[in-house]
């Protein structure tokens, strides 16, 4: 039996089925250090709370005396289809001075990409501007370096980072439903020889600089391949017919079981 599309957002087939329609995908917490092993190098600053999604997180805090930086290796992708998304809450005495997240192919220590490197990153600077980029040793991608992406200090941001094979554009909201406040940089390109360098297996998240630095990442996931793999609009409806349940999808990578009233 095939899956069956009885219009265009409602689909019928077994349960085998709808989990062919799920992205090859990492959707757990990159702070589980059950899975992942974390180093943290330079300024002793960094500190990692194990937990799945969502507790785990890594915390960057204190005065730096150089710069400071914690990694782990992660499942790969060289792609410019993906969704990455992560949560930033920022300390009431971050300086904002050149904090850090990024997904790389090499190991970041305030480093930009030589030979086949490449990384995606989220920065913070200087105290007044937040701004993204997408960079190969050949040529750099970046939103506009502004205050647009430096979020108030005590609060929290909820982030999605999305290519959908052509472009990429950065994403943020205030709740963690991310449908309220939205920020965005719009649509981005990607330096022209992405694919052809290495595939991204990093990710680290660090401050360099001579201020302080007071914050929070956690909730970090990376699907590879999500919107070419799966393809449907928010909302399609998929019924079991060997297990009799209803699953209605999140336009992302999730099938949320319905329940009947």
């Amino acid at each position: 039996m095939a899956i069956k599309y009885l219009d265009a957002k409602r689909l019928q087939g077994t349960n085998a089925e709808r989990l062919t329609l799920v992205p090859n995908s990492i959707t757990e917490n990159f702070f589980n250090t059950s899975n992942y092993t974390w180093t943290t190098a330079g300024d002793s600053g960094n500190t990692i709370t194990n937990g799945d999604d969502p507790t785990g997180q890594g915390a960057s805090a204190g005065t730096l005396s150089t710069t400071r930086r914690s990694y782990t290796t992660i499942p790969s992708g060289n792609t410019k289809t993906f969704v990455w998304k992560f949560t930033w809450a920022r300390g009431g005495s971050d300086e904002a001075n050149n904090s850090i997240l990024t997904l790389a192919n090499f190991l970041w220590n305030d480093s930009t990409p030589t030979g086949d490197e490449k990384n995606i990153k989220f920065q913070c600077s200087n105290g007044d501007v937040g701004f993204w980029r997408a960079q190969t040793a050949t040529a750099s991608v970046t939103s506009t370096q502004d205050g647009t992406f430096l979020q108030a200090t005590g609060t929290t941001r909820y982030y999605t980072v999305t290519g959908d094979g052509t472009n990429w554009k950065a994403q943020s909201w205030s709740d963690s439903d991310r449908t309220t406040d939205e920020e965005t940089t719009g649509d981005l390109g990607f330096p022209a020889d992405w694919t052809s360098t290495d595939a991204i297996d990093n990710l680290t998240f660090g401050s360099f600089g001579t201020e302080s630095s007071d914050f929070v990442v956690s909730d970090v996931s990376v699907l590879w391949d999500t919107v070419s793999t799966v393809n449907l609009p928010n909302g399609t409806i998929f019924n079991e017919t060997d297990a009799y349940k209803y699953f209605m999808w999140d336009g992302t990578d999730t099938w949320n079981q319905m329940v009947s009233s």
